[in-house]
């Protein structure tokens, strides 16, 4: 047991004499850094190559280039396809509007064409020998259809009446009439009548206006010149 014991205390002694392992020498802080940098590109570079294969790592321009030309081709077959569409809806659409001109006043002429057969039956009756009286009486009942199917289209009489005002927008002096009966201003007959259509002057109403004398020759009638009274 004594000599045991001597052994084990003489290997423990040889043990804390000897030396330890040697210790690393560290590495330069410019060694390291260059050896990081190489180690992350290193692995960028192998992530790279694990989502991408060979083929998609290297693109096929060819192919690419000849899909880009047909989609181009496509687009510009569509273009030439939108330009003759819009060209023949202008077409069209003129077309339409000169149809619409040149039939304008179709339903017009429709409604008067019993008018002229009316009036083609009593020269046919004149001529047959019928009485005035009866003539007379069939042309104002033409005169009186005529007269409705005119209204119905719009058509309605300028109201004119002797001592009211002269009124340059629906109204026409043709001539002066020197008095001192009326005002001045003021309308005295009318000549011709004038007529609306809808909500515009179809022809203004043809009147005589009364004005102040000017001289010895009162109540004399003269012809109305705008462009004299102007100047």
């Amino acid at each position: 047991m004594a000599e045991n014991r001597e052994k084990i205390k003489v290997e423990r002694e040889k043990e804390s004499k000897s030396p330890g392992p040697m210790p690393k020498e560290e590495e330069p802080p410019a060694v390291r850094e260059e050896t990081e940098v190489v180690t992350s590109s290193q692995a960028v570079e192998a992530e790279i190559g694990a989502t991408e294969g060979p083929e998609e790592a290297e693109e096929d321009w060819p192919a690419l280039l000849a899909a880009k030309e047909r989609e181009a081709a496509e687009n510009y077959d569509k273009w030439l396809r939108a330009l003759a569409e819009l060209d023949n809806v202008r077409k069209r659409a003129r077309q339409e509007k000169e149809e619409a001109i040149r039939y304008a006043n179709e339903q017009l002429l429709e409604a008067l064409l019993p008018v002229l057969d009316n009036f083609e039956r009593a020269l046919n009756s004149a001529e047959q020998g019928s009485s005035l009286e009866a003539l007379v009486r069939g042309v104002q009942m033409i005169y009186q259809q005529f007269r409705n199917v005119l209204f119905n289209a719009g058509l309605q009489p300028i109201p004119v009446e002797p001592g009211q005002p002269f009124d340059p927008n629906q109204h026409e002096a043709v001539m002066r009439v020197e008095t001192e009966e009326h005002p001045e201003g003021t309308i005295l007959e009318e000549v011709q009548k004038g007529y609306w259509l809808n909500s515009r002057i179809l022809r203004p109403a043809w009147v005589k206006v009364a004005v102040a004398p000017a001289g010895e020759e009162e109540g004399a009638e003269k012809e109305f010149s705008p462009v004299a009274e102007e100047e």
